[in-house]
């Protein structure tokens, strides 16, 4: 007979930064490894993950790999070599199938590992103590903490641009790149995006949330088979038609968790549309406002400058189309220090790096003596973000049902009050009735069905759920959120969060079962 089972649980960290080096034998094995990421919760607002983290401890005392207590103990004279913040840590997971009886003749056909964690170690603490625990507790966090810590730099205006383009964009300007990415092209073309992206505030995470709530897509962290750490961009129909990778029911089922949530209905949806004004003629951008600025003799000083309105001048605008910068015009430098000071004006090269919202330039004195920067502006188009639009869709039925529950959206990069009405139909339509949500199903296994399940099935994915006593029958439903705890090598408890599958809500013309209005699909042709 055949048996699925878990053969290997490995544990990698790149101890010389460029190699992968496994460490398992070293992990307590009365430590549990735990491992969360996706996204939480069933609002419509859900559409981003959150950090994943993966829990581990070392073995610190005299009976690891290196024989040495204090070999995970970075300061120790017996540190082990590469163990310390900030190295890469990978956790994957690998099945297979016994034949046989158990006992004789068995056969063992393995699987390829899943890579079901890549990311950076991120929190380390020793416990002390000869007689102690000699351990050292670990915690890894996944590519989403880089997104959140990382502050959008110079990052170009962006016109008649593709939201998944408009994504790729926000992560190639990040210092740090994901082990894999898998990105849908984007069904709505953003008229302009990046022009609210303030360097000195809006982080990459930031920037992917206003991405997807205007598009209706998921950004999150998959496994996979090759790296892991698979960074994922979803547009609002990526989910249309996909096929279930497994069918559970109640014999796979440890426990199963559902609520039916109040404040999950919404019958009255705000949502807004935000219409941008082009400037005509160039304006002035930005204007050095300090004092003047020296640059020594043959070296180079760098500024950056943030764009406002010259009318009033705490507003932040956008621009783009920078007018090349003129002398005496846009820039003096002079042997002395005042406005009207431009003896070297032949002797600066500015160098003018262009921003959404922000420029910075590069001022090379290329004489011999010190000079002062008495004047220094840059001139383009302005792009002005004034009152947004607001459509509302409601539902009075479900209002004297369930009392007036409000939601808002704002659709950042939405110029088009249409695009929001359709998305606040679509939003209504899905939402102002109960629905009975899954908040957890827990498998566990070290053999059986479940295993194969517990080892590939990843956020994103899809699945098929029977439970008798809900009555939920052979409906799909999408991972959001992946909890798994390893309790000993070969065995491992999962437990999944689910949204419910949008199949039947996605409104594609044409499109045999996804066009009939009102039957098996709902306007709006969102994601939601």
């Amino acid at each position: 007979m055949a048996n699925e089972f878990f053969k290997e649980l490995k544990l990698e960290m790149k101890l010389d930064g460029v190699s992968w080096t496994d460490v398992t034998a070293d992990v307590r094995a009365n430590a549990q490894y735990s491992l969360q990421y996706g996204m939480p919760g069933h609002r419509p607002t859900n559409r981003i993950a959150t950090t994943g983290r993966l829990k581990f401890s070392m073995n610190n005392s005299a009976k690891n790999s290196g024989g040495l207590r204090g070999y995970y103990s970075p300061g120790h004279i017996n540190i082990r070599t590469g163990f310390e913040l900030n190295v890469p840590v990978r956790l994957s997971v690998r099945a297979g199938t016994f034949y046989g009886d158990d006992k004789y003749g068995d056969f063992y056909y393995g699987a390829d590992p899943y890579y079901r964690f890549t990311g950076k170690l991120r929190r380390i603490r020793v416990i002390p103590g000869q007689k102690g625990k000699r351990r050292t507790e670990c915690t890894a966090y996944d590519f989403i903490h880089e997104m959140s810590k990382h502050k959008m730099d110079l990052l170009a205006l962006m016109e008649n641009v593709a939201s998944g383009t408009v994504f790729s964009n926000v992560i190639a300007n990040m210092d740090d790149s994901p082990d894999a990415t898998s990105y849908a092209t984007g069904i709505d073309t953003f008229p302009y995006a990046g022009d609210d992206m303030q360097d000195e505030r809006t982080t990459a995470l930031a920037a992917a949330r206003k991405i997807t709530i205007s598009e209706f897509g998921y950004v999150y962290i998959k496994g996979d088979e090759l790296t892991g750490g698979v960074l994922v961009f979803e547009d609002r129909q990526s989910r249309v038609g996909g096929t279930p990778l497994f069918t559970i029911d109640d014999d796979d089922l440890v426990s199963m968790e559902v609520n039916r949530p109040l404040d999950q209905v919404y019958n009255k949806i705000r949502t807004l549309a935000r219409p941008r004004e082009v400037g005509g003629s160039p304006e002035v951008l930005y204007t050095l406002q300090t004092t003047s600025l020296v640059v020594k003799a043959g070296e180079t000083e760098v500024i950056k400058g943030r764009y406002s309105d010259p009318d009033q001048r705490s507003v932040r605008i956008a621009g783009k189309d920078l007018v090349t910068l003129v002398a005496d015009t846009d820039f003096e430098f002079g042997s002395t220090e005042g406005a009207g000071n431009n003896d070297k004006n032949a002797d600066l090269t500015i160098t003018v790096t262009e921003g959404a919202t922000t420029v910075k330039f590069s001022m090379n004195n290329t004489s011999g003596a010190s000079g002062f920067v008495n004047k220094l502006q840059v001139r383009g188009t302005a792009l002005r973000t004034f009152e947004p639009v607001e459509r509302i869709a409601e539902d009075v039925t479900s209002q004297a049902a369930y009392d007036d529950r409000e939601l808002k959206l704002d659709l950042v990069y939405q110029d088009d009050p249409l695009v929001a009405q359709e998305r606040a139909t679509a939003l209504l339509a899905a939402y102002k009735d109960p629905r009975t949500y899954i908040k957890k199903i827990t498998l566990r296994a070290s053999r059986g069905a479940s295993a194969r399940y517990m080892s590939r099935l990843d956020v994103g994915d899809r699945i098929t759920l029977s439970e008798d006593v809900t009555g939920i029958s052979a409906k799909d439903y999408i991972v959001h959120l992946v909890t798994l705890n390893f309790m000993a090598p070969d065995t491992m408890e999962a437990t999944y969060l689910l949204r419910l599958a949008t199949t039947e809500q996605a409104w594609l013309l044409g499109v045999v079962n996804y066009s009939e209005l009102a039957d098996t699909t709902i306007l709006g042709g969102a994601s939601v």
